[in-house]
């Protein structure tokens, strides 16, 4: 073989071996992630004057939690769902998104919310890297002492 052509094989060679290891390398990392329901107050606070102050909802509740990840970038603005367990398909409350810090709220209105069981399921996500921010329900969590 010509030393040029030679050269030019042995340069493609490289360049397919290199894309072949980046391919390979390529397997998104998949984080866990947790969440749960912390608690349940009776009035939810919704903020007014452009954020400034905060005005009471006498009718309404408002469910929190977090959401826990080793994955700082799987904490803020995750999709999270609120469901009540009922005989037959679960009724699902409202949807919200966690803040920077993992934690999260749903307000729900007094006539919505009926004792008994809740969860909250945290949607999957795909960072721009290409890496999985995994999905999870959290533990039960009941309203009215039962």
């Amino acid at each position: 073989m010509k030393p040029k052509l030679l050269l030019s094989v042995a340069a493609s060679a490289a360049l397919i071996a290199m894309a072949a290891t980046a391919a390979v390398g390529a397997t998104p990392h998949k984080y866990p992630s947790a969440i749960v329901i912390d608690g349940l107050d009776p009035h939810y606070f919704t903020p007014i004057d452009g954020g400034r102050s905060e005005r009471r909802a006498p009718n309404a509740f408002n469910f929190y939690g977090r959401l826990e990840t080793p994955k700082g970038k799987c904490l803020a603005g995750r999709g999270v769902d609120l469901y009540f367990v009922r005989s037959g398909a679960d009724r699902k409350m409202g949807h919200t998104s966690s803040d920077s810090n993992g934690g999260w709220s749903q307000m729900t209105l007094l006539e919505d919310t009926e004792l008994g069981d809740y969860y909250a399921k945290l949607l999957k996500r795909k960072l721009p890297n290409g890496d999985i921010c995994k999905a999870d329900r959290s533990p039960v969590y009941t309203t009215g002492g039962g």
